[in-house]
């Protein structure tokens, strides 16, 4: 019993006596777990609380419209079938604001007292208590500032506003399109159904589902592909209704059934939730394998330093099963403490700081930090069975060695020929100090080898963080600085003579474009998205830039075919001279695939529109203008003065707005790189403080043979140096594998993500690295300082 309890005893003084190993190895656990499970619970995090704030609200789960409008029979039918399923009206007005100013708006009308569906938030004032008192949406970016008690002049009546409301189904801060085409709106108000109104533009619809279910997962996602199969059967005896309400007996009816993808909002959120989910998946795998090998050396170079007193214990009558506890005991420690307080750190922190940054873009809810994780659970489990595995390998491979050997030193290992040697003009013009650090590092294999790895992956980490920051800065750069020539742009309901009379006086350059919206479905089905389709003449290469991003080719917009940008092809599947599908016109040829990052386009001619095209519906006319130097507001106040005008755009805001939504990526780049240059600083120490441990003795008899301590650090340092450059040219190519591999994983349809990388990437990565390993050498050198020469050679 006492030799349990000394054995025991002496067992816990392992770790006083290599507090610093104990410390290294425990910062690399804690931070390789912290990084791993903040990251992977961020997504789920972000997503399930939007899912509790989409349930409070009643969030409709998909919506119809029709060109002929809906009553309350047809409410009725389909309320057998679905959970709920509520009627309004809404359309687009002007707007004009305490007689002053005249904004682009969606009015809904709708009955706000019985109101079940996407439900409204009052933030300030009342709810209307008749129909000249309205509703507005709180202000974001491009939705204006009301107050209540504003008057507002819709259709020639005024209202008052009562109050301001948050409607969820707007959880965007970013522009939102009005209903009846592309223009930009300013405005959403709300106002009371009138009692004798039964007809409807929109019917929002919700669905029978588990309220804990992700409304962001493909399991939400095929759920509502089978509603809304239901619902275009359901539309079948809806439209016979219809036909009989009206009185008409031949009529073709359109019904148009969208989901929770053609919001804006719902869009942009889901689109950002995938990209940190493919990033947040592909860098804890890293972090993983780096830390792992680290953790391997360390815990194998322990063992190895105390073998005489596993022999001594063994001599003792201590069992194998004894040694074994031991040092499972250290690594269970060490492993349960890193990966429990970095899993309580990280889990709360990381998806913290993300939700942070989505405020920016979202109204966010109260951020949920009790979603349960499996893969992060998985992850944990991993981390502490690396390190039982790590230790049950060193230490089996340290008893299979019989106690006498066991309790003798260790013999130093033996010098030996390199091939360099052979390579006469160059080995013969080294200097001897030179020489012996190269034949140490061939020495030392094993130390070389995850030194340089180690080195490689942390440099190859801090590599991928800065070049997402390029890559983030391309799209905006790139897209608004380079791609789109024109300053701004402006909706209008045609160009009168008074528009072109204004627009011929003041602007160096405009050109006017016909423009309508579609869907496409990538060629694997799994996603839908939506692109403009942009009809103009052969001028508008002076306000677009047409290129291939591949060849460099300038491309021309002909009447032979189609210009189309980059991420449809890469989602179509299609190649240049390729024919697709559009609008229900088949055979559109092919005829460039344009370098763009934002905003997918089709583009053609006006012939060639005609040529293929029936009308279209929804055709709205743009004006693309170019410009320098000008007032934006004075410019924006100057055409809401002249007949035909809609909705004005700058570019600058555009940008602006974009950089907010990307400032989501650039955030986890952020988080990305500051681990990974801590990961990196706690590997180099470890990795040379084990190098210098395993030649104590080496170094000491340097000491005793009149070497200077500043030479004694050299000899060491100059090795590491040699690793270090190693690691870099090892780490800077597994740095742009890793780069790419992520980008074209976080690509998606509606965004591309710049593959240019500049060249401060690369030394700044490179200068951290080299810096790291000199402020390690630093500490390091205090410790060759203090080694005890007569310690260390007793043992020879």
């Amino acid at each position: 019993m006492v030799m349990k309890k000394t054995f025991w005893k002496n067992s816990f003084k392992t770790i006083k006596h290599n507090i610093s190993r104990f410390l290294a190895m425990f910062s690399i656990i804690l931070l390789t777990s912290g990084v791993i499970t903040g990251l992977l619970v961020a997504a789920p995090n972000l997503e399930m609380s939007m899912t509790e704030k989409f349930n409070d609200v009643n969030l409709a789960d998909m919506y119809v419209t029709s060109t002929l409008p809906f009553n309350d029979e047809n409410i009725e039918t389909l309320r057998a079938d679905f959970k709920d399923v509520e009627g309004v009206f809404m359309n687009d007005v002007l707007a004009i604001v305490n007689n002053v100013t005249t904004v682009q708006s969606i009015l809904y009308n709708l009955d706000i007292e019985n109101q079940k569906i996407n439900r409204l938030t009052l933030i300030d004032g009342e709810y209307p208590k008749d129909e000249t008192e309205i509703l507005v949406q709180r202000e974001t970016y491009y939705l204006k500032e009301f107050s209540v008690g504003s008057k507002v002049v819709i259709n020639n009546i005024e209202y008052s506003v009562s109050g301001i409301v948050e409607n969820t189904w707007y959880f965007s801060k970013e522009p939102e399109r009005s209903v009846e085409g592309t223009n930009t709106i300013e405005a959403i108000f709300y106002g009371l159904k009138a009692e004798n109104v039964s007809l409807y533009t929109h019917l929002f619809i919700t669905v029978d589902k588990d309220k804990s279910m992700n409304q962001f997962s493909n399991s939400y996602t095929n759920l509502i592909d089978d509603e809304i199969i239901k619902l275009n059967e359901k539309l079948i005896d809806i439209d016979k209704q219809k036909l009989e309400f009206y009185g008409f007996e031949d009529y073709d009816i359109k019904n148009y059934v969208l989901d929770r993808s053609t919001n804006t909002a719902y869009q942009m959120y889901s689109s950002s939730m995938n990209s940190i989910s493919t990033i947040t998946q592909i860098f804890p795998i890293f972090f993983l394998i780096v830390s792992t090998l680290v953790v391997l050396t360390t815990m194998t170079r322990l063992i190895e330093e105390e073998r005489q007193e596993t022999g001594i214990l063994r001599s003792l009558g201590y069992k194998r099963s004894d040694i074994y506890a031991k040092y499972l005991m250290y690594a269970l420690v060490l492993s349960i403490l890193g990966a429990g307080i970095g899993y309580a750190a990280g889990f709360r922190l990381i998806p913290a700081i993300i939700n942070n940054t989505f405020k920016t873009i979202f109204f966010m809810p109260k951020l949920n930090t009790d979603i349960f994780s499996l893969s992060n659970v998985l992850y944990m489990v991993f981390i502490i069975i690396s390190m039982v595995l790590t230790t049950v390998f060193a230490i089996r491979k340290t008893l299979r060695q019989n106690v006498a050997t066991l309790m003798l030193p260790k013999a130093p290992k033996y010098g030996k020929r390199i091939f360099l040697e052979k390579i006469k003009f160059i080995w013969n013009n080294l200097k001897f100090k030179h020489k012996s650090s190269l034949r140490n590092l061939f020495r030392y294999p094993n130390n070389f080898i995850m030194t340089v790895l180690g080195i490689a992956g942390s440099l190859a980490l801090v590599f991928t963080g800065f070049a997402l920051t390029d890559s983030i800065k391309a799209v905006s750069t790139r897209q608004y600085g380079e791609i789109y020539k024109y300053d701004f742009t402006v909706n209008i309901n045609e160009l009168t003579d008074e528009l072109s009379t204004y627009l011929d006086n003041n602007f160096n350059d405009y050109i006017e474009i016909k423009e309508f919206s579609q869907s496409l479905t990538s060629k694997d089905g799994k996603n839908k998205f939506y692109i403009n389709v942009i009809i103009g003449d052969e001028r508008l290469e002076n306000f677009y830039e047409f290129k291939n991003r591949k060849t460099k080719e300038i491309l021309n917009l002909n009447e032979e075919g189609i210009l189309i940008t980059e991420q449809i092809s890469n989602h179509l599947k299609v190649k240049e001279n390729d024919t697709i599908e559009l609008a229900g016109v088949k055979d559109l040829k092919i005829t460039g695939i344009t370098e763009n990052y934002m905003n997918n386009s089709i583009y053609m001619t006006s012939k060639y529109y005609e040529e293929h095209f029936s009308k279209i519906e929804q055709l709205t006319t743009k004006l693309l203008i170019k410009s320098s130097n000008i007032d934006d507001d004075l410019v924006k106040a100057d055409f809401e003065k002249l007949d035909g005008f809609l909705s004005i755009s700058f570019k600058n805001n555009e940008l602006i707005a974009k950089e907010r939504l990307l400032g989501q990526v650039r955030m986890i780049a952020s988080v990305i790189i500051l681990a990974a240059a801590f990961l990196a600083i706690i590997v180099i120490y470890n990795l040379t403080n084990v190098n210098i441990s395993e030649r104590e003795k080496e170094l000491a008899t340097l000491k005793v043979l009149g070497y200077k301590n500043l030479e004694v650090s050299n000899y060491i340092f100059r090795e590491i140096n040699v690793m270090t450059f190693v690691g870099i040219i090892l780490g800077v190519p597994l740095g742009l594998l890793l780069f790419m591999f992520v980008i074209v994983n976080i690509d998606t349809p509606s965004m591309m993500m710049g593959r240019n990388i500049s060249w401060y990437t690369y030394v700044i990565s490179i200068a951290l690295t080299v810096l790291f390993t000199v402020i390690v050498e630093i500490f390091m050198n205090t410790k060759i300082k203090k080694i005890d020469m007569i310690g260390a050679l007793k043992e020879l």
